[in-house]
């Protein structure tokens, strides 16, 4: 794409073209799609509503880096100026990444996980360091990222400890 001016929010657009009225596009995009400024954003938000991001696992498509979000589009209906968007922080999905077997679900957790996950979305929960509704224009970064409470009463020197481990166990594994 370095050679071609196209985006992958053009994609989006020309999904949601070919839906029908009210139908539903769903795509998964790399964070900065959703956080520059773009005419793109613009135009989707003038002919459709966005009803929900939900930003996933960092390693999802692991070993590539690219961090990435769930879109939740409803075609042809303008979103409205009141509208609050459903985001939702999806990053521990409870798969991990073993050495020589990669991300699996090795503790079998992705099942509750996804129960929970769908039904917060179905009813537009609001959990706290989960998810929230909010009022977006295209203007606004569209992941919860920028719009959630950090709580730095959870950070102490135990759980410094804990994530540089982690960050080392990483680096050794990679």
């Amino acid at each position: 794409q370095k050679e071609v001016e196209v985006s992958e929010l053009a994609y989006v657009i020309n999904m949601l073209e070919v839906l029908e009225k009210n139908g539903l596009g769903i795509a998964i995009l790399p964070m900065n799609c959703v956080t520059n400024q773009s005419a793109a954003k613009h135009e989707i938000l003038k002919n459709h509503t966005l009803l929900a991001v939900m930003s996933l696992p960092n390693k999802l498509f692991y070993p590539v880096g690219t961090v990435t979000c769930a879109v939740v589009i409803r075609a042809h209906e303008p979103h409205p100026k009141d509208f609050k968007t459903w985001f939702a922080f999806c990053k521990d999905d409870g798969f991990f990444n073993m050495h020589h077997r990669g991300r699996n679900d090795f503790k079998n957790l992705w099942p509750n996980i996804k129960k929970n996950w769908i039904n917060a979305f179905k009813n537009r929960e609001s959990i706290k360091d989960f998810s929230l509704t909010k009022e977006v224009s295209a203007d606004d970064e569209w992941c919860i990222e920028p719009y959630m409470v950090t709580d730095y009463s959870k950070i102490n020197e135990k759980s410094f400890e804990a994530m540089v481990k982690e960050y080392l166990k990483f680096k050794l594994n990679d």
